[in-house]
Formats: C-alpha cells, structure tokens, sequence
C-alpha cells in the first residue's frame, strides 16, 4: 500500500456532482458540423453514465479548448431534469452555438450537474416526446449493456467514424 498498489475497491465518500465526457479531437477543427457530432458522442456517454447510476440533472456544461489551448466553458440550468442523451445533446449545442468557433478546436466536453435522483418528473408541455426519448435511450442502454458500445450507433456517429478511419488509412 506504501507504494501505491492496492487492490481494494474504491468507495467514494459522498454522491456525485456531476457526470461529464471530455474528448481531444484526432485533428483540431472549425467545422461546426465535425464538432456538433463529437458533441453528441460525449452527451451520449454523459446521458447513459446518468442513466446507469439513476440520476439526472438540470445544469449543462459545454467546455471547448481550441488550438491554442485556451479553454472555455458555457452553462446553463434548465428548470428541467434530464438524463436524455437528445436533451442533454439539444441544451449543449444551444451553448455551442453561443460560442465563436472561427479558431480551430482541440477539445469538446459535456457535462451535467445540479442532479436529482430517482424518479423525475415530465413536463406538460413535451411529455409524449420525453415519453419516446426516454424509452429509446433506455432500449439502447440495454442493447449496448448487453452486446457491447459499438452495436448502435446514431448514423452521424457512423459518418464520422469512417471518416476517421479512412484519414487513417490515408496516412
């Protein structure tokens, strides 16, 4: 133990703030549409990692750090809890959209805080589309729980995989 070598589970001590996913992009960017879908990569993993551990959360975090490695980060609370990877995808690009993307960005991050557990409530006026939100989300969590992260994807994700991997085979 002296040396830093344990074997013993890790027992946090309290709940959790906040759940986030942070991703350095292969070649820095300024394409808008290149770093809305890596956006939804990390609201996807946010949304499930809230999902799994039956939270959900009101304030949405957007962190960008460009090419020259000045980091900014955006927030906003909604009145709403959420744990829905469209959701949490739709508050983060409102925030992106904030942002001045005219220099090239390296970094793109989500994260959700100001969290709840358990059951929330739906709001009146978007139930039927949160109803469907929801039930898709937790019918993928359970496909990918049991066949793996890669067995769906969303087709702009599958776009931008390939991209990357035919750069790669170019290179």
């Amino acid at each position: 133990m002296a040396r830093g070598m344990d074997d013993s589970p890790v027992i946090p001590l309290s709940e959790p703030k906040s759940f986030s996913s942070e991703h350095t992009l292969s070649d820095d960017t300024c394409d808008i549409e290149e770093i809305r879908k890596h956006l939804l990569v990390q609201s996807e993993r946010v949304g499930q990692d809230l999902r799994l551990h039956g939270y959900s959360g009101r304030t949405v975090t957007l962190k960008i750090k460009f090419a020259n490695f000045r980091t900014i980060t955006r927030s906003r609370t909604f009145q709403d809890h959420t744990s829905s990877t469209p959701e949490i995808y739709r508050r983060a690009t409102e925030l992106l959209d904030q942002v001045d993307v005219r220099q090239k960005v390296r970094l793109v991050g989500v994260g959700v805080s100001n969290l709840s557990r358990g059951i929330r409530q739906l709001s009146m006026l978007d139930r039927r589309r949160q109803k469907k939100e929801m039930a898709l989300d937790n019918a993928v969590d359970r496909l990918r729980q049991r066949h793996g992260t890669s067995i769906v994807m969303r087709g702009s994700i599958v776009e931008m995989i390939r991209k990357n991997d035919e750069k790669g085979q170019e290179k």
